[in-house]
């Protein structure tokens, strides 16, 4: 939509897809116990410890990284997620204004800029969200434990369902308990 069009008035837009449906009308889920298409040697790990950075855009939130960890602590996979075609990254200023406008809610906040993420940085991306799921589904198979942080926003952005899973959001809860998360930086 262009601005000043009927529905546009401030630029650039972001939205926030939760509920599970949308999302996967989106880009649909899969499982992890689904086969792992062939790339060459697979190695399936035991355990895994999952990070994904996500990014306001244009197109909403949007997975922009995914890094893998093995169980010796040897990155096994870390990539950046090559947009989809006319998706760009919001600037903080946007997402500020954007923010005001739903009263505050904090909740919803993932700042690019805590991130680290850069348009410049997602210009060395090959992968699209597809591309990142297949690499994935080489390590990660249905008996490979994930361990993370806040996994249920990992896996939602990955559109994956896993079922072996060691969250630290949820084995070390917020005083003040649920919907609250205690920072991974404080545990």
């Amino acid at each position: 939509m262009q601005v000043g069009s009927k529905g546009c008035t401030q630029g650039p837009h972001v939205f926030s897809e939760k509920v599970p449906e949308e999302l996967h009308r989106r880009h649909p889920f899969s499982s992890s116990s689904e086969p792992a298409p062939t790339l060459g040697e697979d190695v399936v790990l035991e355990v895994a410890a999952l990070d994904c950075e996500m990014i306001y855009t244009t197109g909403g939130l949007q997975l922009a990284r995914v890094s893998l960890v093995d169980g010796e602590g040897k990155q096994v996979f870390d990539e950046f997620v090559r947009m989809p075609e006319g998706v760009k990254v919001i600037d903080y200023i946007t997402r500020l204004v954007f923010y005001l406008s739903l009263y505050f809610s904090l909740s919803l906040i993932f700042p690019n800029r805590w991130s680290g993420i850069t348009p410049e940085l997602l210009q060395s991306a090959v992968l699209d969200l597809t591309g990142i799921r297949q690499a994935l589904r080489s390590f990660i198979g249905s008996k490979t434990i994930l361990i993370g942080h806040a996994l249920d926003n990992d896996l939602k952005s990955l559109r994956m369902v896993h079922h072996r899973v060691v969250d630290t959001s949820v084995l070390f809860p917020h005083k003040a308990g649920a919907p609250f998360r205690r920072a991974l930086r404080d545990l």
